[in-house]
């Protein structure tokens, strides 16, 4: 895997992580669960401001771009045996949590753990589906993409949310927290990041696949003419 086809991944990523955030992201401002001065913004984005959309792109940048610092050339990939009950098991999980999460969010203090957990269920459904064999060989290499750039978005928001940059509504939290985050960001920031992760990794597992085929391909026409 070149670091080009590595970059490609990561802005495919950065596009569908905030096709898929934004909606999810306004109804949380239009449900009150998190707010921000309108003199501190540029200008929003439907309810978001321009900042929020935005930090969708960077943050798939700000993750990818360190997870190809440290596997420039993609993740080897081992055969297994049990794919596909590993994948079918992580799928229904995925989903059954989604189902679970929404039903529990009319109840006010879940509403953001809780709207996180089924909107999100979705993407992790099909990346396991497709390759949970394969996240499972990785394991290591994701947690070591996944966990730094997650402490470090959450020191960081943590400091927004201390100079009052934006607020979370305290009535649609848990009421519990690491420091002075809500868990509703840790675990935002963790999974989102893990997606991130899982996704490049896949990507890289895809081109990797289609070039073998592609190979393939060339050598069983060669091997005809000849």
């Amino acid at each position: 895997m070149s670091v080009n086809r590595g970059i490609g991944g990561i802005m495919v990523l950065a596009f569908l992580a905030s096709l898929w955030t934004m909606p999810w992201d306004n109804m949380m401002v239009l449900w009150g669960v998190w707010t921000y001065p309108e003199d501190a913004v540029l200008g929003t984005v439907f309810y978001i401001p321009i900042e929020e959309q935005l930090f969708f792109i960077v943050q798939p940048l700000f993750t990818g771009v360190w997870f190809l610092m440290l596997y420039p050339n993609g993740l080897k990939r081992q055969e297994s045996e049990g794919g596909n009950l590993l994948r079918a098991g992580l799928t229904l999980m995925a989903l059954s949590a989604g189902g679970v999460s929404l039903y529990f969010i009319s109840e006010p203090s879940f509403l953001y753990l809780g709207s996180f957990c089924a909107w999100f269920s979705i993407p992790f459904a099909i990346q396991w589906a497709y390759g949970s064999h394969l996240l499972f060989q990785w394991r290591t290499e994701i947690l070591l993409g996944t966990l730094p750039p997650t402490l470090y978005l959450c020191i960081l928001d943590s400091f927004a949310i201390n100079h009052r940059v934006w607020s979370i509504s305290e009535l649609h939290t848990v009421g519990l927290s690491i420091g002075s985050l809500p868990i509703e960001e840790v675990t935002f920031f963790l999974f989102t990041n893990l997606l991130v992760i899982q996704g490049l990794c896949l990507f890289y597992d895809l081109i990797d696949r289609r070039s073998i085929s592609v190979k393939s391909g060339l050598k069983l026409k060669m091997g005809e003419v000849t």
